[in-house]
């Protein structure tokens, strides 16, 4: 049951009392990394062979 005090909200999970702080340290540590770059030349390639299969099938109507 959450309960606010003078140093700001608190969350009791399991009989452990967590800060909003700590619970947000806790949430980022767990969050997946994103590779933004790794992502980017996925997304080129998957493009171009989408463009180049069009290429190809066009030229055989």
């Amino acid at each position: 049951m959450p309960t606010k005090t003078k140093s700001g909200a608190r969350f009791r999970l399991n009989s452990i009392t967590l800060t909003e702080q700590d619970y947000k340290q806790i949430a980022d540590s767990h969050k997946p990394k994103t590779n933004i770059f790794k992502n980017c030349l996925k997304a080129f390639l998957v493009g171009a062979s989408f463009a180049s299969l069009d290429s190809v099938s066009s030229s055989y109507s």
